[in-house]
């Protein structure tokens, strides 16, 4: 374990030393929600009558909605995908091979750490944001809401974190990697909630987004915040969240060894 914390403060101390890298990507990750709250606000505004719903959603639930996608894409994401990638398709992966902590510990040791700066970094745009729509957001949680929005968006990001680790290793099989990550990167974006509420998706797309886990990312923990979700959806979401989650850790630990035998006999 102490290998572990001597990892996570080194890695702590690299992220800081390249904030200005961290407050851009950090930037980058709440620029689209930002623009979202004024697109639904302008459309809201539009509106002739007052009391207005769109989708189940007034004026203030969406916006409070879209303040809650800034937090998550900030803490609660992963884009290591691209990291693993390019250790396996560079070579760089037999480096870490030789190391007496496992790849995958540092893959996550290494991005708690950035969480945890980007987390820091976003703080000054998530207070402008909620100066300026003040009088719009609906803070009013219940100290169960909160418990269960934060234990929720921890297996969020746990799921996240593994589904980016799988799409990683592509490059194992074939060279031409980035196309299947951008493909998971856009459907992992509709289908979570993350560009619009799923409940706002046509019958058959929304249908089909059910049999995903992408909609436990950014949708499920909303959900509940927003106070929307039953006692059914509370037991139904986690069970679920579980469940694919054990499913991205064996199909990781599969892939692994099966790339891994296949790396080896290549030289790598």
């Amino acid at each position: 374990m102490s290998k572990y914390w001597t990892l996570f403060q080194v890695a702590l101390q690299d992220a800081f030393s390249e904030r200005g890298s961290a407050v851009i990507w950090a930037f980058l990750d709440f620029l689209s929600p930002m623009m979202m709250l004024f697109i639904w606000l302008a459309i809201f505004q539009g509106q002739a009558e007052q009391g207005t719903t769109i989708g189940g959603f007034n004026l203030s639930q969406m916006l409070t909605y879209y303040f809650g996608v800034a937090f998550i894409s900030a803490v609660a994401t992963s884009h290591n995908e691209w990291d693993v990638a390019r250790d396996i398709q560079s070579g760089e992966l037999s480096m870490y091979l030789t190391r007496p902590l496992s790849y995958l510990g540092h893959q996550f040791i290494t991005n708690i750490s950035w969480k945890l700066l980007k987390a820091v970094c976003i703080t000054p745009f998530l207070i402008l944001t909620f100066y300026l729509f003040r009088q719009y957001l609906a803070f009013d949680f219940s100290p169960f809401q909160l418990l269960m929005f934060f234990s929720v968006l921890a297996l969020s990001y746990l799921l996240y974190f593994f589904n980016s680790m799988v799409f990683g290793l592509i490059p194992f099989w074939l060279e031409e990697y980035g196309s299947f990550i951008e493909l998971n990167e856009m459907v992992r974006s509709l289908f979570s909630g993350q560009a619009i509420p799923i409940i706002f998706l046509p019958g058959a797309f929304l249908a089909f987004g059910q049999f995903l886990p992408y909609r436990l990312f950014y949708d499920f923990p909303l959900t509940i915040l927003s106070g929307r979700a039953t006692s059914s959806d509370l037991i139904t979401g986690v069970f679920s969240q579980l469940i694919w989650l054990a499913f991205f850790i064996v199909l990781f630990r599969f892939l692994w060894r099966k790339g891994i035998a296949r790396y080896s006999a290549f030289g790598g």
